[in-house]
């Protein structure tokens, strides 16, 4: 008897236990903190007293028991030695006090034997022991509950619901008609739009995973919670290529991008070593709105710390650009990138000193109106302005006058509202690729707008400003900024008067550039001079502009011509027609420098109408440096797409002397005389491998024509069919070796016009004569496989007048046919 009550305590504690065992882990993890496990004894005919201390929690009971199971309890003094026993009430005494306990916040029971069945009998004395906890039990349960909703366990539901008495809400389980629990309720997190990410709708305890954008690899990781909350999204697995400038540039480059409160690709540009700014880490994830209105509730979050030096650093993504600059104290005078913001003239007392700035370029693309922001950190109205700013904006347009509008508001906002006062700012520079103005700032907001004036145009205005330099003062143009300024002016040539402004404005740019280290650049201004030439021939038959670095000319009917100081003669050899109306182009551009040693001045030869055809263009060209070494006749020519180099291809020296030289040119195109000229490698190489594998082909060739030999005289001579084909061989095998030689020594012999054309006719004539032999050969092939008769040796001689007779013919033909394209000299 007492064995088997052992047995049965230990199975309930075992039960209990494991009970604890799996709410633990439900505490794990749900953050579930179960109270402990409280044991009290009471003696028989003693009252049973349980309250719990707050009033949200109630009476859980664990176990109870109702007998003699220690000979120490309830017998202290050990007065009653007379039972040996074992005796316990467990299930009748657990169900008692649940009736009068369980889920009430305070009970008391008297412990005698009329509530509990006695397992003793009335000699033995007795005594109750009871386990028991206070729990908040609608928190504990819901937590539970949601606990075996994420493993999907209806047993789990079942044992929460038999052990803590409670009932699964709806919100968790779902029920049939009959009341019984056949699943669990479907939760969700909303479909949501979040740093330029769209989240779709999730079932709760779910992971979401996105690829990065475009560009970015990896991808981005979110976790939808039991309370249908999304998690903080996770980027650190996006790796985003991104152009760093170097360390002491704060400007970063994003083009590829799209801002879309994307503030953890911005958290990556941005420094990390700044003592003055810190980073927009500590933004909060909101749901875009659809603006970018988050950029400027960002800016308001950020705070500075005091700065010993200026700092700034700004992102320009494809759909907006932003700058932040924090001035050191008492800093007047700073700038972005197209703002310059000067408070020399302003009372200190006026604008908060130290206070971060952001420089915003909107790029709204669905107006033709540039626009920017400049805003202040510290939100408040002052109704004095408190700097002068200079505005910088860049554009591609000659077809208006423009004017600068400074709008102020106190709402911030990336989109501008007509309806708030604006001022009028003071244009200081127009041209044709930005305009300067000069407008005010009011602290908190302001918003400055590029506006168009449709009313009159500007190109004179502009051209005028450029060549007086009024806009270059606030920013320096590159030379391709001034190439892309020059094109566009090239488009609106309206007058002899503008172009000869451009003619000035070409040669300015000449004079700042002078050394030419890229062959593109020369060549793109060449170009530019070219065209501006043609659209002149349509207003005038007679122009001549004259600057510090071009001469420029066009002439009527006219075949030699020279610049000013005769440093540069040119005389076109051709009969043309004095009946034809025909128009030259011709130019000089002094004081360059390029890579090899130029000596002379660089002139450009073109005539209109092109179907007019020359001989030849005769140019002396005076050198710029007296030297013993023999100059070299070059002109520009393309070896790659937008690509020239200087190449004596079609030109020859044809005199020199100390202070002179003479070219003679077969097209019309660039010239100039050079000193240490070494041809381009590619030049070499074109020539070079090709000549190898003639070498190669001669060689063998010699091989076999000594084989052949041989073989002739140890062979039958009644074999004719044989000996026919051996002769065959030989002569096409020596006409294959004589093109070859012919290739060798004469492909690059264009100095002299009779060689050149000889070396083509013999190489035509070889070469015809070598495929003759290869059709003969082809007879003899045919009779050899029919072999039905004999012929005598006389085919032979036949063969021969064939191979030899008929390539002089056709070669003769073409030659006297051929006079009018100067036969060989386009090969």
């Amino acid at each position: 008897m007492n064995e088997c009550y052992y047995y049965l305590l230990l199975l309930s504690l075992f039960s209990n236990f494991q009970h604890s065992l799996s709410y633990e882990n439900f505490a794990q993890d749900f953050s579930i903190h179960l109270p402990n496990i409280t044991i009290q004894h009471v003696c028989e005919n003693d009252v049973l007293f349980i309250k719990c201390s707050n009033t949200s929690e109630t009476i859980q009971i664990i176990r109870s028991m109702y007998g003699r199971t220690s000979q120490r309890i309830c017998n202290n003094n050990l007065t009653y030695r007379f039972f040996d026993k074992t005796c316990a009430n467990i299930e009748q005494s657990k169900y008692q006090t649940k009736l009068r306990c369980h889920e009430k916040s305070s009970c008391q029971i008297l412990i005698d034997n009329n509530l509990f069945t006695d397992p003793c009998g009335l000699n033995i004395p007795k005594h109750f022991e009871i386990h028991y906890r206070c729990i908040d039990k609608k928190q504990i349960c819901t937590k539970l509950f949601l606990n075996c909703s994420k493993s999907s366990d209806l047993k789990c539901i079942q044992q929460v619901q038999d052990e803590f008495s409670c009932q699964c809400p709806t919100a968790i389980c779902q029920y049939n008609n009959n009341n019984q629990i056949i699943g669990f309720t479907k939760k969700h997190c909303p479909e949501e739009q979040l740093q330029g990410f769209h989240w779709p709708k999730t079932t709760i305890n779910k992971s979401q995973y996105l690829p990065c954008p475009s560009l970015c690899t990896g991808q981005v990781f979110r976790y939808c919670n039991f309370n249908s909350q999304w998690s903080k999204a996770n980027y650190t697995n996006c790796e985003c290529p991104i152009n760093q400038s170097g360390q002491l540039s704060t400007l970063h480059s994003a083009s590829s991008y799209i801002f879309q409160c994307n503030f953890w690709l911005i958290n990556r540009i941005l420094p990390k070593d700044s003592s003055c700014i810190l980073s927009f880490t500590n933004w909060t994830e909101t749901p875009d709105d659809g603006s970018l209105s988050c950029l400027l509730n960002a800016f308001e979050q950020i705070t500075a710390k005091s700065c010993f030096v200026s700092q700034s650093f700004g992102i320009d993504f494809q759909n907006i650009a932003f700058e932040i600059y924090i001035p050191m104290k008492n800093e007047s005078k700073f700038q972005f990138n197209q703002i310059i913001v000067d408070r020399t003239n302003v009372n200190q007392e006026s604008f908060l000193v130290n206070s971060p700035m952001m420089f915003i370029d909107t790029k709204i693309s669905n107006t033709k109106n540039k626009s920017f922001i400049l805003i202040e950190q510290e939100n408040y109205l002052s109704p004095i302005q408190t700097a002068n700013v200079t505005v910088i904006f860049n554009h591609q347009s000659f077809d208006f006058r423009y004017q600068c509008r400074a709008y102020r508001s106190a709402n911030f906002s990336l989109y501008i509202d007509r309806t708030n006062m604006f001022f009028a700012c003071q244009l200081l520079c127009s041209n044709g690729s930005h305009v300067i103005c000069q407008c005010p700032f009011f602290n908190p907001f302001m918003h400055y707008v590029l506006h168009i004036d449709t009313s009159r145009t500007e190109n004179d205005f502009m051209i005028d400003n450029d060549l007086n330099e009024k806009c270059y003062e606030e920013k320096n143009a590159s030379i391709y900024e001034n190439f892309n300024k020059i094109d566009r002016y090239l488009t609106h040539i309206s007058s002899i008067g503008f172009a000869k402004k451009l003619f000035a404005l070409i040669d300015k740019t000449i004079e700042k550039q002078k050394v030419f280290a890229k062959g593109n650049i020369i060549d793109r201004f060449i170009k530019q001079i070219e065209y501006l030439g043609f659209q002149l021939m349509h207003l005038s038959n007679l122009f001549i502009s004259i600057s510090n670095n071009i001469e420029f000319f066009i002439k009527s009917k006219q075949l030699q011509f020279e610049n000013l100081d005769r440093s540069v003669s040119v005389s076109i050899i051709n009969e043309i027609n004095q009946i034809m109306d025909y128009q030259i182009i011709f130019f000089t551009i002094s004081n360059v420098k390029i890579n090899q040693s130029l000596n002379s001045l660089i002139a450009y030869v073109n005539l209109l109408p092109k179907t007019i055809s020359i001989d030849n263009i005769h140019i002396t060209f005076r050198h710029l440096n007296q030297s013993n070494q023999i100059p070299v006749c070059v002109h520009l020519k393309p070896v790659q797409k937008n690509n020239l180099q200087w190449s004596t291809d079609g030109c020859q020296l044809l005199s020199t002397n100390l202070t002179h030289s003479t070219c003679s040119c077969h097209q019309f195109s660039t010239f100039a005389l050079l000193i240490n000229y070494q041809k381009k490698s590619d030049e070499n190489n074109l020539l070079f491998f090709p000549k190898i594998g003639c070498i190669i082909s001669i060689v063998c060739l010699l091989l076999a024509i000594f084989m052949l030999i041989i073989i002739r005289f140890h062979m039958d001579v009644e074999d004719d069919l044989t000996i026919v084909r051996n002769a065959l061989h030989i002569n096409m095998s020596l006409c294959l070796i004589i093109v070859q030689t012919l290739f060798l020594v004469g492909i690059d012999q264009i100095k002299h016009k009779f060689g050149c054309q000889l070396i083509s006719i013999l190489l035509d004539y070889f070469l015809l004569a070598t495929f003759s032999w290869m059709f003969v050969d082809g007879i003899e092939l045919l009779i050899a496989l029919k072999h039905v008769f004999k012929i005598d040796r006389i085919r032979l001689i036949a063969y021969s007048i064939y191979s030899y007779g008929f390539p002089l013919l056709v070669v003769f033909l073409s030659t006297i046919l051929s006079t009018k394209t100067k036969y060989g000299l386009s090969a």
